[in-house]
């Protein structure tokens, strides 16, 4: 049986993979920073197997290092799988207008994505396993606003790119998922100023509905899974057919 850990499982995009992956046959590590009663909400969803959820804050590179081997401990093996969710939420605003504490945390979803990669690649390199990060159409995309999420998804999508170079020797793969909006709750188009105005825009743009959860889930499935051996190094984008 394969093993996963997703990072940021309690979220409605990780969940919605742990439960597909989970339908899939694979033991689920569901990880949570803070939001506990969602992450067993998540693990009360699971298909019947070998599952947990666990606690960490992955800006804490020890933290993301004993998240690593608590799971393996608790799926009973080396991870197969990695795929990481977790971006810790932080105020849109003008590039210029933004005050040196909102700069340092909208570098905290790289900061993530850094500490989890160096966690859990040498599980991976054992199990010749896939990590897939939750980009986003943002680290293509400038908006007037959105400046700071872009440029954190941006070097986030590059680091793993990169990784993709560097591990493919050791036969791990790692590629990206980079929706645009998708339908889930709570809406950010509903919340945040900057994502209402780009949503104007973005709905000329589109050729087929909103992307749901479910079909992100998909996708993660397929790119972890045993038909995507031959797919590394790629952002597979899910916008709906929007362009810019």
């Amino acid at each position: 049986m394969s093993r996963v850990l997703i990072a940021g499982g309690s979220g409605p995009l990780g969940s919605a993979i742990a439960v597909e992956l989970s339908r899939r046959g694979w033991s689920v590590c569901v990880q949570y920073r803070s939001r506990v009663d969602a992450a067993k909400t998540v693990l009360g969803r699971l298909t019947a197997g070998r599952h947990c959820v666990l606690p960490a804050d992955l800006l804490d590179p020890q933290e993301a290092a004993s998240l690593v081997s608590r799971a393996e401990a608790r799926l009973g093996g080396t991870l197969d799988a990695v795929v990481n969710c977790a971006w810790p939420s932080h105020a849109s605003a003008p590039i210029a207008e933004a005050d040196p504490a909102l700069r340092e945390s909208a570098l905290d979803g790289l900061r993530t994505q850094l500490n989890l990669a160096a966690a859990c690649v040498p599980s991976l390199r054992q199990s010749a396993g896939s990590f897939v990060m939750l980009g986003g159409a943002l680290a293509h995309r400038r908006h007037p606003g959105l400046g700071l999420y872009s440029l954190s998804k941006a070097a986030a999508e590059s680091a793993c790119l990169t990784m993709a170079l560097e591990e493919g020797p050791h036969g791990v793969r790692v590629n990206v998922i980079a929706p645009g909006r998708v339908r889930v709750e709570p809406d950010l188009a509903e919340t945040d100023p900057g994502f209402a105005a780009l949503e104007a825009i973005a709905v000329q743009r589109r050729s087929s509905p909103l992307p749901t959860a479910d079909q992100i889930a998909d996708l993660a499935a397929f790119l972890v899974g045993p038909d995507a051996t031959a797919i590394t190094g790629q952002v597979v984008s899910v916008t709906g057919g929007e362009q810019w």
